[in-house]
């Protein structure tokens, strides 16, 4: 609903220009971005603290990198993101990969279902 040609969240706070409220929801809180910033750096490294497979420490490697770099690139931009597409990824493989321990498939296994809370979290925040 427009009020004088101004959206009604536009309305609520005149520092929003029409349109850009949900840019400014999430630069405001962060914190999700951040979380899945931390949580893809804990993914890469975690190959190399305890006992992978090698194709799950490449995997882990691999996608822990890119959750770092697009969460990173969200932080500084209003661009799309695909992190929820990225646990959702780590969700469906981590039962399909071969690991030489498996405390590390359940350390994935809850390592994908924090992260879909974090991009859930921060879906809701903007």
């Amino acid at each position: 609903m427009r009020v004088l040609g101004r959206s009604k969240l536009a309305g609520q706070n005149p520092d929003w220009a029409e349109g850009q409220a949900p840019v400014a929801a999430a630069r405001a809180i962060p914190w999700a971005a951040q979380a899945q910033v931390i949580l893809g750096l804990w993914l890469a490294l975690s190959g190399f603290l305890w006992r992978h497979g090698n194709v799950a420490k490449f995997h882990g490697f691999a996608l822990g990198l890119s959750l770092v770099v697009t969460n990173a690139w969200r932080l500084r931009t209003a661009r799309p993101r695909l992190d929820l597409v990225m646990a959702g990824w780590l969700l469906f493989v981590t039962p399909l990969i071969a690991y030489e321990c498996r405390a590390t498939a359940w350390h994935n296994l809850a390592l994908s279902f924090v992260m879909v809370l974090a991009a859930l979290g921060r879906e809701a925040t903007g």
